[in-house]
């Protein structure tokens, strides 16, 4: 085992200061969205309040309702994004745990670099198993953003009978190393909590219902025009170009809300889950490892290449995570972990 003094940013990794720091970061990264999620509710409460009750005209409760949707989704966005740095860091607190009680190797790198590791390692893997915009940016926008890949969540088995002469295969769903699911026939269930997702649920429902109250707001103009017999409020241009707008809104929102409720379970049991992190932390930490041995046996290799070796052992480890399609199982990240590194 290294030295217990060994140290990240001046911090032990087995001291209580590091688990301090992590953990403050961690709770105020948390306490951010709580706190941007309560004023998005009081806000949208107020001008939900402003129009129900004000006549202010067709069009500026239109830029009311469309700004209050925005802010509502992008807080809810904002809400994924912390929650993945504060599991990271968790997944980090969760790494020192388990080196100090297995007593493991783990190389000494300050924590400026074991985020720029974790930047290119977690990063690669991520987008090796999910369609992103990197990888696929048609089904990304075709309402399958961030899901696992199919080429790694199915495999396929031979049919039999009649239908085995037409269709030679069938698909089955395979699990994969970084999913958390339950365990029916042991009777254990896993459970991530729900606070994340209980405010997702309220910031999604307002935005729902403020793109609701349109059509409520559009037949309240047209009656208070119809009971002052002024003329219609809008012409039939400009009705089309109302409703084709509600429409564009109500394609967004369900847009956001795939995109939200598949990072909730991403965060919740998936490749950014606590649980997760934790494993691929000693994944960073081995490929720094690596990444260094290769720097320091070479002789023409300097500190100034870590990036680019850093990348080609990032590859080296997603490489390692295919499979054959008929194949029950995928090889898994702890494979590589142990996995004796080759000389140089």
């Amino acid at each position: 085992m290294n030295d217990a003094n060994q140290t990240i940013n001046g911090y032990s990794i087995f001291d209580a200061k590091m688990h301090e720091r992590t953990r403050k970061e961690a709770e105020s990264v948390k306490d951010c969205f709580t706190r941007f999620s309560f004023q998005a509710i009081v806000f949208t409460a107020a001008m939900i309040g402003v129009i129900g009750k004000f006549s202010i005209g067709l069009f500026p409760e239109i830029l009311i309702s469309i700004a209050t949707i925005i802010l509502l989704l992008t807080v809810a966005r904002i809400g994924t994004y912390k929650y993945a740095s504060a599991n990271r860091l968790f997944g980090f607190e969760l790494f020192a745990d388990q080196v100090r009680a297995d007593q493991l190797e783990v190389p000494n790198m300050g924590w400026e670099q074991a985020i720029l590791a974790w930047r290119v390692v977690q990063a690669t893997l991520f987008d090796h198993f999910h369609y992103t915009r990197n990888n696929n940016r048609l089904r990304f926008r075709l309402f399958q953003p961030y899901r696992i890949k199919g080429d790694h969540r199915f495999y396929r088995v031979s049919r039999k009978g009649f239908l085995g002469r037409v269709f030679k295969h069938k698909r089955r769903k395979r699990s994969l190393w970084f999913e958390l699911d339950t365990y029916p026939e042991i009777g254990s269930v896993y459970h991530a909590g729900g606070y994340l997702r209980t405010m997702l649920k309220v910031l999604n429902t307002l935005a729902a219902v403020v793109l609701l109250l349109q059509p409520l707001l559009l037949w309240r103009t047209y009656t208070n025009a119809t009971a002052s017999g002024s003329a219609a409020p809008l012409s039939t241009l400009e009705l089309s170009i109302y409703l084709g707008l509600l429409t564009l809104i109500f394609i967004g929102l369900m847009y956001r809300l795939v995109l939200t409720w598949t990072q909730l379970q991403l965060l919740e049991k998936g490749f950014l889950s606590i649980h997760t992190s934790g494993i691929l932390w000693h994944v960073v930490a081995e490929a720094h490892k690596r990444t260094q041995a290769v720097i320091e046996n070479s002789d023409s290799l300097t500190n100034a290449n870590y990036m680019s070796e850093l990348s080609k052992i990032a590859v080296e480890i997603k490489d390692t995570q295919d499979s054959g399609k008929e194949d029950v199982s995928l090889p898994t990240i702890h494979d590589w972990i142990n996995k004796p590194q080759s000389a140089s």
